[in-house]
């Protein structure tokens, strides 16, 4: 069995369970070809562990950037 390593792995479950119990609720998912199915596997995974409190924010292509910006980011603070 191969055993991959992904620098702060274990950093970021922490925050991930730290954040469901604390009810935060977001998740950003940037609009590439990686971004749409990253949001997928997240959402899928926030379902499976039981965390329902999150909203899966794709911003509009011909609106906005498709990257993180400061805009996106007051946007999705506003959805709390």
């Amino acid at each position: 069995m191969i055993h991959i390593m992904m620098k702060d792995m274990e950093r970021a479950c922490v925050r991930i369970f730290e954040a469901g119990s604390e009810r935060e609720n977001c998740n950003y998912s940037v609009m590439i070809c990686d971004g749409i199915p990253a949001g997928v596997i997240m959402h899928d995974f926030f379902q499976k562990i039981g965390y329902e409190n999150f909203t899966i924010y794709i911003p509009d292509r011909q609106r906005e950037r498709i990257w993180l910006h400061m805009e996106a980011i007051k946007k999705i603070h506003s959805l709390k």
